[in-house]
């Protein structure tokens, strides 16, 4: 029965398991450590950090939520597919990490791929799956993200990431794809 529950729970979407946070921890990515600009709700801005960062994975827009100005209440999207037969413009979710350095540079206006200790200031320590304020970036994926932290141990085909899964950071090969979140001074 154990084994049947586990594919089972393997084959459900991520969307159907809730994050679970700990009560009994302090939250350090409370609310209001984070200044969303109404105006534009894409960007926040981390006021214990000065780290300016863009709330949706790249690659996901933000919903408008018809008008309604309460941040807490927008979710990130994958933009629909074009559906003209002539060209396909699939917007690409997860990057090889030369593919994410490179779009982190097409995206301009100073984003760019953030550093080992940038990322982890995103952690959210009472919470796991995901590790991260879900009401401040929300709807991010369960998975590794890409830094443009290198490997010191030598190795220069390995690059630090952390997974918001659990908040750890690992080492990964550059050949694995995982999704961005892009910051800015």
């Amino acid at each position: 029965m154990k084994i049947l529950n586990a594919i089972i729970l393997l084959l459900l979407p991520m969307s159907v398991l809730a994050q679970v946070c700990n009560d009994a921890i302090p939250r350090n990515t409370f609310d209001a450590r984070f200044e969303v600009d109404l105006a534009d709700p894409t960007v926040v801005t981390d006021t214990a950090t000065g780290l300016q960062w863009q709330r949706c994975v790249l690659g996901f827009v933000m919903d408008d939520n018809d008008g309604d100005p309460d941040y807490n209440t927008h979710s990130c999207e994958q933009p629909p597919e074009n559906t003209d037969d002539d060209e396909d413009t699939g917007v690409m979710v997860s990057f090889l990490w030369f593919e994410a350095i490179e779009a982190a540079v097409e995206e301009g206006d100073g984003w760019r791929l953030p550093n080992i200790k940038e990322l982890s200031s995103l952690i959210e320590i009472a919470c796991h799956t995901p590790a991260i304020n879900l009401a401040i970036f929300p709807d991010t994926p369960e998975t590794g993200f890409w830094t443009n932290t290198p490997s010191s141990f030598g190795d220069n085909t390995e690059v630090w990431t952390i997974d918001f899964s659990d908040g750890q950071d690992n080492l990964n090969s550059k050949g694995t794809r995982f999704p961005v979140r892009l910051v800015r001074d």
